[in-house]
């Protein structure tokens, strides 16, 4: 790999506030935005899902020259030690992104390429020709899961995620000090929400007969449009910025086909950092479909905690939440086994009681959705070091927080709104830490810039959400009408 400008490719130290510690450069990202969508007919709700993230720069000694191999974000460590902002999402003139990558058999990328070129195009046909066809679930009974727009609840909590992590990103790439310091922690929540969202809509279709391996392909077909506006405009903003155009080319082409990094340096994908959690929901779908399906209710929440226990493990081991962003290695592989499956596996348990009818005590709607927001924002002024606060906030005060959202009921007028802000997060989440760095480059890290900067963001996405339909066909759960001759 080459040599990094120094005059252009520096991480800074820096301090802030009573705590301080250390992140290093070598980048990477995450990044899955489980976004579901509600609409209504009769005594029907209508969901869609698709998927987000954020990226995260690797702890090393900081203040040194250093590599952000399109990654970034800070890790807090210990009081005392310095901290380093890394530049993220720069790459020293004549570097090789994928100089591994080389080695790969072309025939794989040419079917995988094949694959996606026959499978997305008939998908988008299909949705055109029925509609775009959503997950239908009915209740015993005729009753919605989730009366009064419950679950355009999750789909608003979801919007209010992603822009959270957009603020916690610009904060890091504009060298402020901002509310979110600990953004990172509602990547989890993606995760939570995904598996919600799968047991609440698509199980029954699952436990129907559909194979592991069909159900799999179908969502990977409906996650890529986010794959690929987020390589895509990544890839992009790497013309600008000196990668060579054939390694260019290789690196969009393999992020495209979803095929992560094998060599154990720099980020899990080579251009899009929130690609990363994309890759691990397809893990925990297919790990859905063919297993956690048949597994019983009442054992659901022990399996989650066997995972919480690891969660727990990996946490102090890593020093934060905030696994998952660096390349596979082979002493690493597994890290992020426990912080996908922690949540998601009692994301699927919190969805199946809720399918059942159970119901707890219900908060006036604007405190819902705010209390995961006010606890991420609450963490860092917890009496904890930052491997127990995120600990607290992930094994505890997430989960509590987001039934409560699912609990609450919202006006009519704000349904839609909250489902159209779900929608519009997932264009937002996968290109904002590009434009955030290419506005940051362009023009500085001044004030003005840091607002040109979010609202260049919101354009982009505004324009793909336009553009791209990110809703997939998922697979049709229906209800059978009553036989008016069997009453």
């Amino acid at each position: 790999m080459g040599a990094i400008d120094s005059d252009e490719y520096r991480c800074v130290a820096w301090r802030h506030g009573h705590r301080s510690g250390r992140i290093g450069a070598n980048g990477a990202g995450g990044g899955d935005c489980p976004a579901p969508s509600i609409t209504h007919s009769g005594n029907r709700r209508t969901l869609f899902l698709s998927r987000n993230d954020q990226r995260r720069c690797r702890t090393t000694t900081g203040g040194g020259l250093g590599r952000s191999d399109l990654g970034g974000e800070a890790e807090q460590g210990q009081k005392g030690k310095q901290e380093a902002l890394c530049h993220w999402g720069q790459i020293g003139r004549g570097e090789s992104l994928v100089q591994w990558d080389r080695t790969l058999p072309r025939i794989y990328l040419a079917s995988a390429a094949l694959r996606i070129a026959k499978s997305v195009p008939a998908a988008m046909a299909a949705r055109k020709a029925e509609g775009a066809g959503p997950v239908t679930e009915t209740l015993p009974g005729g009753n919605s899961p989730a009366h009064g727009g419950r679950l355009s609840q999750l789909d608003g909590l979801r919007g209010f995620a992603a822009l959270v992590i957009m603020l916690y990103h610009t904060a890091l790439v504009f060298r402020t000090h901002g509310p979110f310091v600990r953004g990172y922690l509602l990547v989890d929540l993606f995760f939570l929400l995904s598996g919600f969202v799968l047991a609440v809509s698509t199980e029954k279709k699952l436990n129907a007969g559909v194979g592991a391996l069909e159900f799999t392909w179908k969502r990977f077909v409906r996650l890529w449009p986010l794959v690929a506006v987020g390589a895509g405009v990544a890839a992009f903003r790497g013309l600008f910025v000196h990668v060579p155009l054939p390694d260019l080319a290789l690196a969009l082409a393999l992020d495209l086909a979803m095929i992560p990094v094998l060599a154990g340096t720099g980020p899990f994908y080579r251009l899009n950092g929130p690609q990363w959690t994309l890759f691990w929901e397809l893990v925990a779908n297919f790990v859905h479909a063919l297993a956690l399906r048949r597994v019983p209710t009442r054992w659901l929440l022990p399996l989650a905690g066997l995972m919480g226990a690891a969660l727990v493990y990996t946490v102090r081991k890593h020093g934060g939440d905030t696994m998952g962003v660096s390349a596979l290695t082979w002493k690493t592989w597994w890290m992020p086994i426990p912080r996908v499956f922690w949540s998601y596996i009692l994301g699927v348990w919190l969805g199946r009681i809720h399918r059942s009818g159970l119901r707890g005590p219900a908060l006036p709607w604007p405190l819902a959705l705010a209390l995961p927001l006010a606890g991420v924002m609450a963490v860092p002024y917890l009496p904890l070091d930052n491997v127990n606060g995120d600990l607290v906030f992930v094994v505890s005060i997430l989960p509590l927080a987001t039934w409560l959202v699912a609990q609450t009921s919202i006006p009519a007028w704000l349904a839609p709104r909250l489902d159209w802000l779900g929608a519009f997060s997932l264009p937002l989440y996968c290109v904002h830490l590009t434009v955030l760095v290419s506005v940051s480059e362009l023009f500085g890290r001044g004030v003005g810039p840091m607002l040109l900067a979010i609202a260049s963001s919101g354009a982009v996405a505004y324009l793909f959400h336009r553009l791209v339909s990110f809703r997939g066909k998922p697979l049709a759960v229906r209800e059978r009408a009553p036989d008016p001759s069997s009453a």
